[in-house]
């Protein structure tokens, strides 16, 4: 006969580990990062300008195609820039706008199209206030909302409108503050929501606050804060509403924890499982069945200089399940990147790729330091010490993929001594067992059952239960003599009971 036997409870437990894995395609023909990068109406990637080794802006464009998973080149921007916000548009055309047009600074004003027809870019326009680091959405009615950045002025809270029906511009309602690197993401109703960013150099001012625009009213309203300051963070909109923020630098030297999920009924933020290890400058994918994807970025650094190359990178990945409210680790890249830019693609042309693939490619990769801080303003370049990647790497994110990423999660478990008798657990013969636990408050939360491996063995999702004793009936396979763990999580609840099942 089988007996369990409760051993002890565990709080802040994580969950490592990787499976599957990044595979390397063909690389770029030239280094780009922080350039820009969308796909295009036939499924191939569009790669756009960015800085190249010698950190000056470059005009190069490339595209990758996975019917041959290769690059190519394209026509060159007008303009060299960096940082340029790419748009797409209902004829299948690409805008860039705004952008970074020298090493340190050069917001531009130039608007180019490009035609994938013939690979070229043509200048259609120009934007009222020259910009870097602006937020720019597609609205419903198909103008462009440009909100903050930084100009030639420094930062500013003033935002305008793009047309590109005529390719002009008009003002619209301002931010409550200046901002730039601040996140934006459009809301299910249309309208546009702006939080953190920063309103100067690395000394200045980081943000937590969070503001929506109205396209109808054209005002932005303020509503509640983030708990975090974030610039360069996750910002991103799920199909039941929630945005979800995560990540980013919540002040020079140190980035900020903890994830946030925002109600639009409510009109404020609550938190959510936690990215693992939060980092700035990462890859952010949104890809379908409200699942996001983090891949790199930097984890430490000191702003040594206007571009913050001294700092650390990381290959691990991360992915957010809104259905389970859970990060996730993914594959770790084969190759330590920020900076770099990606993309979720879907291909049915090339049987030696997935069907749904990731693509990143570019960045800066490894650790990125400046030599000396007594930079010679007429020769920039001669104190850094560089490493950046024109490589390129795909994963697998297919459906059977990511049942694989949820079920092979490995544990690292912190034990501690904390015991709590508000969760315990009782084995059936038949091999089902019964979950007990006790809320002091109403609550959503979600329970995994997992094996000592890692592997997991049953998951209830997240429900709203009342205050109180609960008890769940799982109807798990029989399980194996061994050690398991029943993780209890919520917005305060987070819990892990260690259990044995011996003869």
């Amino acid at each position: 006969m089988k007996k369990i036997f409760l051993v002890l409870f565990l709080v802040g437990m994580p969950i490592i580990g990787y499976s599957q894995s990044w595979q390397y395609t063909q690389s770029m023909h030239v280094i780009h990062w922080d350039g820009g990068m969308i796909e295009l109406n036939d499924h191939t990637a569009l790669m756009v300008g960015g800085f190249d080794s010698y950190v000056d802006p470059i005009p190069t464009c490339e595209i990758y195609d996975p019917a041959t998973a290769s690059w190519k080149f394209t026509g060159d921007l007008n303009v060299a820039r960096a940082y340029a916000c790419l748009l797409k548009l209902d004829n299948g055309h690409v805008l860039s706008i705004t952008g970074s047009t020298a090493t340190y600074g050069g917001p531009s004003d130039v608007v180019e199209e490009f035609d994938p027809a013939t690979g070229a870019w043509t200048i259609v326009g120009h934007i009222l206030i020259a910009r870097m680091l602006p937020t720019v959405n597609m609205l419903a009615n198909g103008k462009i909302l440009i909100a903050g950045g930084l100009t030639n002025n420094g930062t500013t809270a003033k935002c305008e409108l793009f047309d590109p029906a005529t390719y002009t511009s008009a003002m619209t309602g301002s931010l409550s503050a200046n901002r730039y690197e601040h996140q934006s993401t459009m809301l299910n109703d249309g309208r546009v929501m702006v939080n953190g960013g920063r309103d100067g150099g690395a000394e200045s001012n980081y943000f937590n606050g969070t503001e929506i625009y109205d396209p109808t009213t054209e005002v932005w309203t303020v509503v509640s804060s983030m708990a975090q300051a974030r610039m360069e963070a996750i910002t991103a909109t799920f199909s039941d509403g929630a945005v979800l923020a995560a990540g980013g630098r919540n002040a020079p030297l140190s980035s900020a924890p903890g994830s946030e999920i925002f109600d639009v009924n409510t009109l404020t933020w609550s938190n959510t499982d936690p990215l693992k290890e939060p980092v700035t400058w990462m890859g952010c994918i949104p890809f379908p069945d409200d699942r996001y994807m983090v891949t790199g970025g930097i984890i430490t650094g000191t702003w040594v200089d206007e571009l913050g190359l001294d700092n650390v990178t990381t290959p691990k990945c991360e992915w957010y399940d809104r259905t389970n409210r859970l990060w996730y680790y993914a594959p770790q890249l084969n190759l330590t990147r920020c900076r770099h830019r990606a993309l979720y693609l879907h291909q049915e042309g090339n049987a030696d790729l997935p069907t749904d693939f990731l693509l990143v490619a570019g960045g800066q990769s490894g650790s990125v330091t400046l030599d000396t801080l007594g930079i010679d303003t007429n020769d920039i370049h001669a104190n850094f010490t560089h490493s950046f990647t024109n490589t390129a790497e795909i994963l697998d994110v297919s459906s059977a993929a990511l049942r694989a990423y949820m079920k092979n999660q490995p544990l690292d478990v912190k034990m501690t001594e904390q015991i709590d008798n508000s969760l315990s657990v009782i084995y059936h013969n038949d091999g089902s067992i019964t979950v007990n636990f006790v809320l002091t408050s109403d609550e959503e939360v979600a329970l995994t059952v997992v094996n000592v491996g890692g592997q997991i063995i049953e998951r209830i999702p997240s429900h709203l239960f009342a205050s109180g004793q609960h008890s769940l009936n799982l109807e798990t396979a029989k399980l194996p003599l061994g050690t398991y763990f029943v993780h209890l999580q919520g917005s305060s609840e987070n819990k892990v009971c260690k259990f044995f099942i011996a003869k």
